[in-house]
């Protein structure tokens, strides 16, 4: 009594492509008629050599392709956004050009990411940003590019994170080209992100 099955298999090696796209072949096949077969796959801004996540072949496979349109910096890379404004374009654009509208899914981040030296990082609820926002120390700044950004007048810590109107600049963006959404993951959103958007029949 399931809607369908969603693949979110990362660091697939290259060498294992042709095994993990017939795969998905398989998981299509053994579904019964009516059930949605999605694959999430990682951000790209372009085509990749050799990729087991090329979007064409998984479109090909799939009946909805989920973008995981965030981690932008991520946990052992540098301090910055877990998805700028005009990176999320760049995904978008390409993800347009290979996979078919009907089947594209652009991911959201609920999420946000504290540093805590240079090159480590944890990610971070709405919550626990809103607390973090509150301290004393805190230095809060935000533009529609980077979400928020807070550091601390004591610490080295860097956080960045979507508060609720960039994240709406996110959905603007893709209301325009696509018609579904995804978010990752429910639990670490603000409850009032809900009564402000609206998603597009």
């Amino acid at each position: 009594k399931f809607d369908g099955i969603q693949i979110d298999f990362e660091s697939v090696s290259g060498k294992d492509r042709d095994h993990f796209f017939r795969f998905l072949e398989l998981i299509k096949m053994g579904l019964d008629e009516g059930k949605i077969f999605s694959v999430a796959v990682p951000a790209r801004v372009s085509r990749v050599r050799d990729d087991p996540y090329d979007y064409f072949r998984i479109a090909d496979r799939a009946d909805r392709v989920f973008v995981m349109a965030y981690d932008q910096h991520w946990s052992t890379g540098t301090p910055g956004p877990v998805a700028s404004l005009s990176w999320c374009r760049r995904v978008m654009d390409y993800a347009r050009s290979s996979v078919p509208h009907e089947k594209l899914v652009m991911g959201l981040p609920l999420y946000g990411r504290a540093w805590y030296n240079r090159n480590e990082s944890c990610s971070i609820s709405a919550g626990q940003a809103r607390i973090l926002m509150s301290k004393k120390s805190a230095i809060n700044e935000y533009t529609a590019e980077n979400g928020i950004k807070i550091t601390f007048r004591d610490s080295d810590v860097i956080v960045f994170f979507d508060n609720i109107d960039s994240t709406k600049e996110k959905l603007s963006l893709y209301s325009a080209y696509v018609d579904s959404v995804g978010f990752w993951r429910l639990g670490m959103d603000r409850q009032e992100l809900w009564g402000e958007i609206t998603l597009r029949k």
